[in-house]
């Protein structure tokens, strides 16, 4: 099941997922054709991702997201709980 919660702001991530494993993920949507400096996390949105204990990813295609309500797999090539490109 996939939430939309892009309307919240205030650093809340975009989508809400909830896994095959029943696992609640919160899901940064950026845009995978801008240049990295461009999908950064905010830094409201680091603050969200850092209390949230590794439940934050962020991701930047169809098949990211896709990878993410699968299940929680580290190994997917999603990003979970950093930037998708160092600073």
């Amino acid at each position: 099941m996939v939430i939309d919660c892009s309307q919240i702001g205030m650093g809340f991530a975009d989508l809400l997922v909830v896994t095959q494993d029943n696992e609640l993920i919160l899901v940064e949507v950026k845009d995978g054709s801008k240049p990295p400096s461009a999908r950064r996390l905010t830094e409201m949105q680091k603050k969200v991702a850092a209390r949230l204990c590794g439940h934050f990813a962020v991701v930047k295609s169809k098949h990211d997201a896709q990878a993410v309500s699968m299940g929680f797999k580290m190994n997917s090539g999603v990003d979970y709980m950093r930037e998708t490109e160092p600073e």
